[in-house]
């Protein structure tokens, strides 16, 4: 057997007239390293590819984790889209129903004493002539565990859902109040446009200071069990539309 420092030859002829057209001589040994060198820049480039271009993504191990900025920007983004089509069908769905007169059989807004001021159905049948063109995002999802009851002073919903889940801005607008009550707990106010408020109770802290800007879907607190009125780890959320209060559920879907 040859040696790896053996030398050999290369010659390169013209097959019909036998001319040398080149010689090389090459030895076991160099084409040993020869072949080294390719292997290992070969892996040099594949490791390159992997590390530094988005090919990455496409390989087991290697894709974008839940932390990832553009991940959660992403779903945040994919998120809000289906919040917005579950929110255009239900003010669709709920339209249909005050025109066609079902919402006058809506119990929550129904009232039976003796102020004649206090027409909640009234108030429900304008809101949704104001609100119809509006998609909001849904503060947190979650199970629904005490209703809007206006006449019991009950303004808002309650969503029963996982401790320390992020509460998101439902639209654009701005923070006007952000304070501890030791009935609410932690509270925060958003103003929105077209007089659209809503505000924010028993969170475990508040991820916003008074004159902040947000925008749809941004964090603004973290859910959690402070107030006396608090039952759970849950969030109060109430909507207000030019000073009246607004059901929620009729404009956002929690689930």
């Amino acid at each position: 057997m040859p040696k790896l420092k053996d030398k050999f030859r290369l010659v390169i002829m013209n097959d019909e007239t036998y001319e040398e057209v080149g010689s090389y001589r090459l030895s076991p040994l160099n084409l040993y390293l020869l072949l080294c060198t390719l292997i290992v820049l070969g892996f040099l480039l594949a490791l390159s590819v992997v590390a530094y271009t988005p090919f990455k993504r496409l390989l087991p191990g290697f894709g974008w984790s839940p932390d990832h900025p553009d991940y959660l920007k992403v779903t945040t983004h994919v998120q809000n889209l289906e919040s917005q089509v579950l929110a255009q069908q239900l003010y669709i769905d709920n339209f249909k129903k005050w025109l066609t007169g079902e919402a006058t059989k809506d119990k929550t807004w129904e009232y039976k004493g003796d102020d004649p001021t206090k027409d909640f159905l009234n108030q429900s049948q304008n809101g949704l002539r104001n609100l119809i063109n509006v998609y909001l995002t849904p503060p947190v999802k979650g199970e629904i565990i005490a209703e809007f009851v206006p006449l019991k002073k009950h303004y808002g919903v309650d969503i029963l859902t996982t401790k320390n889940t992020k509460v998101l801005a439902p639209l654009d607008g701005k923070i006007i109040k952000a304070y501890y009550n030791i009935i609410t707990g932690n509270t925060l106010m958003i103003q929105h446009s077209d007089g659209i408020v809503t505000q924010y109770q028993y969170n475990s802290a508040l991820l916003k200071r008074v004159g902040d800007e947000v925008k749809a879907g941004d964090a603004i607190a973290i859910v959690g069990q402070t107030g006396t009125k608090s039952d759970g780890s849950n969030l109060h959320f109430e909507l207000w539309k030019e000073g009246e209060p607004l059901d929620p559920l009729n404009y956002i879907n929690f689930k």
